[in-house]
């Protein structure tokens, strides 16, 4: 399944459905800037995505920098570490299962020096 980044999706409604770990250094070669995060400091970061079948999904981080709590990191912080733990949610566990998947996919391509896909 092939996802599009699109940060201007409306994600109301998706939920944790899946989880992950990366870097950010790579989410963000492959996926962009990401969206800033939530006015409640659970996120800080935030890419949003809808597949062929316009289903969405968001990859983010939750509540792992000081926007939530002041002992955690900053994002600037947060964002140098070596890998990032991150959750996908969706309205089904399906979608989610097929964007880490496709994330996975596309970080491994990136890593063995593929070209980047830009038809994401």
């Amino acid at each position: 399944m092939q996802f599009t980044v699109n940060n201007e999706a409306d994600c109301n409604g998706t939920a944790l459905e899946s989880e992950m770990e990366a870097s950010y250094h790579d989410l963000r070669e492959l996926f962009g800037e990401p969206k800033t995060g939530s006015c409640d400091g659970g996120t800080s970061t935030e890419w949003d995505f809808v597949n062929e079948d316009g289903q969405v999904a968001t990859l983010y981080d939750w509540k792992e920098t000081c926007l939530y709590d002041l002992a955690l990191p900053s994002i600037y912080e947060f964002r140098k570490l070596p890998m990032q733990h991150w959750n996908i949610g969706s309205k089904k566990s399906n979608v989610a299962l097929e964007l880490r998947d496709f994330v996975l996919k596309q970080i491994k391509r990136l890593k063995s020096g593929e070209f980047y896909d830009d038809k994401m």
